[in-house]
């Protein structure tokens, strides 16, 4: 059985995935044989059986002195959370059971140098690996974990089949304790007892009880009419700290990259995009607000001059007037459930960390990955806008 301390934040958020990982999982080569010779050891593993289990640490560097092993973990995030207090715990808590020498846990990002008083948590992350080991996999629960989970799928059916209530987006807790008090306990039930629904819920109760019908009849159900759009352009944005590098563009079926890969570019790429939407003279259709938002920060950015533009955001539209049976209304859950398939195994914030990689590497293969993810990403966004048309007629 393998626990990797790497991966505690989604143990704390979702159990279920972190399981059904770990017994994919495998643990790589580990430098236990090096742990007490002097020198720096770059981004290394290291495993320690106990309990029955193998802990299992990756990615972390270590200093390691004649007194003194410091271990160090880089980050990406602005600030510290209580995971990874925990997460420093299981580090030392592997590295002490190889050596005598006193141990000292950093975690650096762009943003902070801290170091972490791991002692104070080596308590409560034992009682984590305790959890762990008397945890069969629980039932799916919906978390942040989901959006872009490889067994979404696979738990999104698991609760379909139980007619589970948690599917129903914006219960909250409040409500659904008030929809079992009055004996709503299924997704059927929201159907079958519409005027208790509608008394809790008032003027949303239409979208609650057309979401609980597209999970029970597994279909796309338009609860409030949408008009038909106007043929348009497609975006989609893809940026790294501050720094927009692409404006995907999908028009006529054509896709057009605006790409700049220095930061002194970005002006210019922007500035070639605005002039190609303003001879247009077409909607921008986009999946929520992010695009509309990074152009008008880059017109103040540079200090150009406003060109009237009109942005259309479908997943508002989706938001506000079609239920469909999926636990996540981002680009890629709506696309897939309507069968259109990626090319590339990215996300949003994978693309985030390849962009690095290739600022790093000048590799024009993960330069082309990058491409063809923000490409499938406009195509995707060009199906939602198909979608909306016929459900229009």
């Amino acid at each position: 059985m393998l626990f990797c301390i790497s991966k505690i934040r989604t143990y704390l958020f979702c159990p279920r995935k972190f399981i059904l990982e770990s017994k994919d999982e495998k643990v790589e080569s580990t430098i236990t044989q090096k742990i007490n010779k002097s020198g720096f050891l770059k981004n290394v593993s290291i495993s320690l059986e106990i309990y029955g289990l193998t802990l299992y640490a990756k990615n972390i560097d270590l200093k390691i002195d004649d007194n003194k092993i410091t271990i160090i973990s880089h980050r990406r995030g602005k600030k510290l959370y209580q995971y990874h207090y925990l997460e420093a715990a299981g580090y030392a808590f592997v590295v002490s059971s190889y050596t005598d020498k006193k141990i000292d846990v950093i975690f650096k990002s762009k943003y902070y140098t801290s170091q972490i008083p791991w002692k104070k948590h080596v308590d409560s992350f034992k009682n984590i690996i305790y959890d762990f080991l008397n945890k069969k996999v629980p039932k799916p629960i919906l978390n942040p974990e989901c959006k872009f989970c490889k067994y979404s799928l696979e738990c999104t059916n698991e609760l379909i089949k139980a007619k589970d209530l948690s599917l129903i987006r914006g219960i909250g807790k409040f409500r659904l304790k008030n929809l079992k008090e009055k004996g709503i306990e299924k997704l059927d039930d929201i159907i079958e007892m519409k005027e208790v629904v509608k008394e809790i819920f008032g003027e949303k109760s239409d979208k609650i009880i057309a979401q609980a019908k597209a999970f029970i009849y597994k279909k796309i159900i338009l609860y409030n009419p949408v008009k038909k759009l106007k043929p348009g352009i497609f975006l989609d944005i893809e940026s790294y700290k501050n720094f927009n590098f692409l404006f995907g563009v999908l028009y006529e079926d054509r896709y057009i990259p605006f790409l700049s890969l220095k930061r002194e570019d970005e002006k210019t790429e922007f500035k070639k995009l605005i002039s190609f939407l303003s001879n247009k003279k077409l909607p921008v259709y986009h999946y929520y607000n992010y695009e509309p938002i990074q152009i008008n920060k880059l017109f103040k950015k540079y200090n150009l001059k406003k060109t009237n533009i009109e942005f259309v955001d479908l997943y508002k539209i989706y938001h506000n007037h079609i239920a469909i049976p999926t636990i996540s209304y981002s680009l890629k859950s709506i696309a897939k459930y309507l069968g259109f398939n990626w090319r590339t195994n990215l996300n949003g914030n994978i693309v985030v960390h390849k962009f690095e990689d290739f600022l790093k590497t000048k590799d024009d293969k993960i330069l082309d990955e990058i491409l063809k993810y923000n490409e499938d990403d406009v195509n995707a966004t060009k199906l939602l806008f198909n979608i909306v048309n016929k459900l229009s007629d």
